[in-house]
């Protein structure tokens, strides 16, 4: 197969501001994996035959090192990879690269290129980690992609981007969070709520990556996703080998057919036989995923203002903002959608209290691709406990558009941890707009332990893996337990 290029930077994704046959080269002792529960888990060293072409920034040796640390974890999480085990890969430097669209990987030879391009040499996101931290990471995705190589040419998806991605993500993420300790590292899952909460067309909506303004919210999306599941089907256990199970069904499929492409039909199929029945918000494995707004393929055409509040793996309140305004329009080829970021627009962005009440209020522009990141202009360390609305406001050729999410503040001493086992349940008016304080005290749960409540929140505990039932008149949801925090919205339209 021809080389298939998917670069991406993904220190965005990963880094979270804390408040087949083995080699016989083999490290001489076990790599142990400490789980979120505590559970500590001893790994068979596994060894990579890791080659390189070109003058790599730092030299080979300590690029080997590196991955020689996270390569155990990502077999651990993902699985044996279905063939380069046996072959090894090799690691190219060229400095032609300088796009990220330049940067992939080739399943006929087994290489990954990587260049000079923005960023990827730039100091890492936090002094704990190595110089080239970016550089690596980076070639460690293209890698993770050559897990699903069956020989020449790998399993192909073929319901949209974002699950690809996430296949290899969420290996990162699972391996990042054990290698760099203390919650440095990892995509959590306690954003995904939040993230989704922004609607069935406005998260994802188009086919693959180069579609979307921005390729991250899908991304970050498709991957904490599966971790939530992986989570939830950790149970009690605390062993997250949900996508390893996962990988060895789609390469059981593979040998059975002889079929490399993989249909939403087969992927579904697949999840719920690895899920052994369990559900996950009150659904099989596979309808869940699918309902999820990153999997909608075939958004509205419109426009679009979205925003949505970050956390750090240990947090007590946002630490940014993200916000994106764009168009989506019909794409070359029929059937195609293709989305165009809103450049230099002015936008407002407001901090609403429980009565809609103005607290804090800033106004930010778009870059390049339509995008804006706030951070320090609306700084919610001084705000009292409880739940806020984050509003953003434009005129779009003389029409107001409006974007709504909500975020939490917590005291230092309520701040959530890395292996917190909190839920915090916020209701909502039906399109998420405003808050309802009021229904705190009047929800029903079934299947958790009601901790205690802030202002417009209630905080429930309950077994990981176990699902909760919240109900308030007729309303109902069936929300499921992670091995960690998890931010629950509730749209009441009642």
């Amino acid at each position: 197969m021809k080389n298939i290029i998917f670069g991406l930077l993904l220190s965005t994704l990963f880094f979270l501001p804390l408040a087949s046959g083995c080699s016989p080269q083999t490290p001489p002792s076990t790599t142990p994996i400490t789980e979120s529960t505590s559970i500590t888990i001893t790994v068979p060293p596994v060894h990579l035959d890791l080659k390189f072409q070109g003058d790599l920034p730092g030299g080979t040796d300590a690029a080997r090192e590196e991955f020689d640390r996270v390569y155990p974890y990502l077999v651990y999480y993902l699985g044996e990879p279905f063939s380069i085990g046996k072959v090894g890969v090799t690691w190219i430097w060229d400095p032609s690269i300088t796009t990220s669209g330049q940067i992939g990987w080739n399943t006929q030879d087994n290489t990954v290129r990587a260049g000079p391009k923005q960023g990827i040499l730039d100091l890492p996101p936090l002094p704990e980690l190595t110089r080239y931290w970016n550089l690596y990471q980076q070639y460690e995705h293209e890698t993770c992609h050559l897990f699903y190589n069956t020989g020449d040419s790998p399993i192909e998806f073929t319901f949209g981007q974002w699950i690809w991605e996430a296949h290899a993500l969420v290996g990162q993420a699972l391996a990042y969070a054990q290698v760099y300790r203390d919650g440095l590292i990892g995509a959590n899952v306690s954003t995904y709520d939040d993230i989704a909460n922004i609607g069935w067309d406005q998260l994802n909506g188009v086919r693959v990556d180069g579609d979307k303004y921005n390729r991250t919210i899908v991304d970050s999306s498709a991957t904490t996703a599966l971790r939530l599941m992986t989570e939830v089907f950790a149970g009690s256990s605390g062993k997250e080998d949900f996508i390893l199970r996962v990988n060895a069904a789609i390469l059981a499929e593979y040998k059975s057919s002889g079929d490399l492409k993989i249909t939403a039909d087969k992927y579904k199929a697949i999840l719920n036989n690895v899920s052994g029945g369990q559900t996950i918000d009150g659904m099989s494995a596979g309808d869940w995923l699918f309902a999820q707004p990153v999997a909608n393929l075939s958004g509205a055409l419109g426009t679009y203002l979205i925003i949505y509040p970050n956390y750090s793996n240990v947090w007590r309140a946002p630490n940014e903002f993200d916000l994106a305004y764009f168009n989506r329009v019909n794409g070359q080829n029929p059937g195609d959608l293709h989305e165009n970021g809103l450049v230099d627009q002015e936008i407002t962005v407001a901090v609403l209290d429980s009565t809609s009440k103005l607290i804090k209020q800033t106004t930010v522009r778009t870059q390049g691709d339509g995008t804006a990141r706030i951070g320090n202009e609306l700084n919610t360390d001084d705000l009292p406990q409880g739940v806020y609305i984050i509003q953003a406001k434009t005129v779009y050729n003389g029409k107001e558009i409006t974007a709504s999410n909500f975020f939490i503040v917590l005291s230092q001493e309520n701040q959530v941890t890395a292996n917190d086992n909190r839920m915090f349940i916020v209701p909502l008016n039906a399109d998420g707009s405003a808050l309802r304080t009021e229904l705190v005290s009047k929800l029903q749960i079934d299947g958790g332990q009601v901790k205690s409540s802030l202002p417009g929140i209630l905080i429930i505990t309950a077994e990981p893996g176990k699902e909760v039932t919240i109900t308030y008149g007729t309303y109902k949801r069936v929300v499921s337990k992670p091995l960690t925090v998890r931010i629950v919205p509730l749209r009441v339209s009642d």
